[in-house]
């Protein structure tokens, strides 16, 4: 028979709750052992190796460039300047400058040079101003290393007066060795004031024959005839005699610079005068006005670089210093002649250099596109 009595249920409610809290307690003390074993596992397990990208995926293959190599840019070398010409050759463009003249024109041009047109206006003032008084002259003005230069009624003779004497001594320097140690004082006489009777005395001992060579040389028309130790000839004649001179001066090792320097110190010329306190001169003059009437100047003008032959001829018989504003006219167009040759000069050098640095940039430019090319044809094909 059951007993349901109200005490024996409440004893197995009593054993079920507490039959709950057993399981309940063992199965949280199951989960913590799981719990404490993850862990556990966790800390001692080692650490798996990660799969990196490059391990699952292959890499793909990079060919790299070759590096690209550049032609550097050559420097530009400087135009090479041709070498001046020798005073043997400079002397040899005057005297084709000389061929040129024909006196057909009041003025002429040496050497292909135009003279500035302000300049020219000046010298004919001047010129008109002369003539106007009766008188005629002419002149040439020329720039050894470059053979230009003008002239002015350049084949007009008139007499030489003492003028002459320039190149009379000089021929006979070059031709007498041993004459400056016999006749040494009478020479520097001559040079410096011109004497007539050391010069007459010269020339009776030594006649016309050195100097008449002179003329051939120079291919002057200037001699001299039948022991008359004077003569005529223009300003070409006289140009070409001084041209002859120059050449003595510069380049004979012996005698040249000896002879060049008795005429530097003139007692009187109007080249001298004029010029000499800006640059060394070489001049010889020569005037009378007596039976002949003539006005002379003569020589060798050293202004730096460029020297320059000036000659100047009239048959106004009085003070030679008349023609001091001429002179001054001339020499002006003569700086125009050195800063037209400074300037084409520099234009010619300048414009070539140009011309070369533009054909290397080209060329330059032209290898570097083909390179450019060729390496980006092989970076696409690798």
């Amino acid at each position: 028979m059951q007993n349901n009595s109200p005490n024996t249920k409440q004893k197995k409610k009593k054993k079920t709750k507490k039959q709950l809290k057993v399981r309940l307690a063992l199965y949280l003390v199951g989960i913590a052992a799981v719990i404490v074993a993850f862990l556990v596992y966790v800390r001692t397990a080692p650490p798996a190796e990660k799969q990196t990208q490059s391990e699952s995926v292959p890499e793909a293959v990079v060919t790299e460039a070759p590096p690209r190599e550049t032609t550097p840019v050559p420097t530009p070398t400087p135009f090479p300047e041709e070498p001046p010409l020798t005073v043997e050759e400079q002397v040899a463009n005057c005297f084709k400058a000389f061929d040129s003249l024909t006196g057909e024109e009041e003025f002429e041009s040496l050497g292909g040079y135009e003279a500035p047109e302000e300049q020219i206006y000046q010298i004919r003032k001047w010129i008109k101003d002369f003539q106007f008084h009766g008188y005629t002259l002419g002149f040439i003005m020329i720039d050894i290393p470059t053979g230009k230069g003008i002239a002015y009624n350049p084949k007009q003779e008139y007499y030489s007066a003492s003028s002459v004497k320039g190149p009379y001594m000089v021929s006979l320097i070059a031709n007498e060795k041993d004459v400056l140690k016999e006749w040494g004082e009478i020479i520097e006489e001559i040079a410096h004031t011109s004497d007539n009777g050391c010069y007459s005395m010269l020339f009776r001992n030594f006649g016309e024959q050195y100097y008449n060579a002179w003329c051939d040389e120079a291919q002057a028309s200037a001699y001299m005839y039948n022991g008359y130790n004077y003569t005529y000839y223009s300003p070409e004649g006289l140009a070409r005699l001084w041209m002859l001179n120059y050449k003595f001066f510069t380049t004979d090792p012996d005698m040249g610079e000896t002879a060049g320097e008795l005429f530097e110190n003139p007692e009187y010329s109007l080249i001298h005068k004029t010029l000499y306190p800006i640059y060394k001169t070489r001049s010889k003059s020569g005037w009378i006005n007596i039976g002949e009437s003539s006005a002379i100047d003569s020589g060798i003008i050293y202004a730096g670089d460029h020297p320059y032959l000036l000659t100047v001829l009239s048959d106004f018989g009085g003070d030679i210093e008349k023609f001091t504003p001429l002179v001054y006219q001339i020499e002006r167009v003569h700086q125009d002649i050195i800063a037209e040759d400074s300037l084409s000069v520099s234009k010619e050098v300048r414009g070539k250099l140009q011309e070369e640095e533009t054909q290397e940039t080209q060329q330059t430019q032209e290898t570097q596109q083909t390179q450019q090319t060729q390496q980006t044809q092989q970076t696409q094909e690798a």
